[in-house]
């Protein structure tokens, strides 16, 4: 019996690999720098967030585009680029965070730094 629980979430893997496959395939048309082959308008949601922004550039690698998410509760708001194929090419945040820097010499007090554990 635990051979065919195993080959069952053998088979469960393999069909989850074959669907992110599909998935990353699914936009056939390549991104050539105007909003028609962009497959994402401002509004829509992408990775939980909604998209508040959407820039095009081109260089000697070709158009690429990025789009510019809301910020939630635990991230910060961030920009993906992708490039004509719409592969991901790389995502950083867009702004810093804000708020009072923790004052580092009150728990330097605090800390017994004579001792090692």
């Amino acid at each position: 019996m635990p051979l065919q629980n195993k080959s069952s979430s053998i088979g469960t893997s393999s069909e989850q690999r074959q669907q992110e496959h599909v998935d990353s395939r699914q936009f056939h048309v390549p991104f050539n720098g105007t909003m028609e082959t962009c497959p994402w308008k401002v509004g829509d949601i992408y990775d939980t967030r909604p998209i508040i922004s959407i820039g095009m550039t081109q260089n000697v690698y070709g158009h690429s585009y990025h789009l510019i998410v809301e910020r939630d509760k635990t991230h910060l708001r961030t920009k993906f680029q992708f490039d004509s194929k719409h592969d991901l090419k790389f995502s950083k945040p867009v702004e810093r965070m804000t708020g009072k820097p923790p004052d580092l010499k009150k728990y330097l007090e605090k800390a017994d730094l004579s001792t090692t554990k």
